[in-house]
């Protein structure tokens, strides 16, 4: 049975994963690990603009993007789950205008809905 879950789960196309209609423990594991691609994606993002990332719990309190002494920061907080914590990363590059002159994944690029001016 892992064997056979585990096979399933390296041919998923993680942009194509929509939300369970189960409560399955296998669902839910397939949504937190897609959600886990898309932080990991959204920081590596957030690097390429130039923001640095700091991972530290925070206990809830005062997280997401700063700017100090001229270096752009992103603080994500290790308390919240995964979803709020890939929301952390998106609203602080959110307002970044050089989020248009770089390439993002197709999942990412939904997430931010941005819009890209043809050339």
């Amino acid at each position: 049975m892992a064997i056979d879950v585990l096979l399933f789960v390296t041919q998923i196309d993680p942009a194509t994963i929509r939300a369970p209609d189960t409560d399955s423990p296998i669902s839910q594991w397939i949504l937190r690990m897609h959600t886990l691609d898309l932080l990991e994606q959204a920081i590596t993002t957030a690097e390429k603009l130039g923001y640095r990332v700091r991972r530290e719990w925070l206990g809830g309190d005062a997280s997401g993007g700063c700017e100090i002494a001229g270096q752009k920061w992103i603080f994500v907080d290790l308390s919240l789950d995964s979803h709020e914590q890939l929301m952390q990363v998106l609203d602080a590059v959110a307002s970044d205008e050089a989020l248009a002159t770089i390439p993002l994944p197709k999942s990412l690029e939904t997430l931010t809905n941005r819009s890209r001016k043809a050339a």
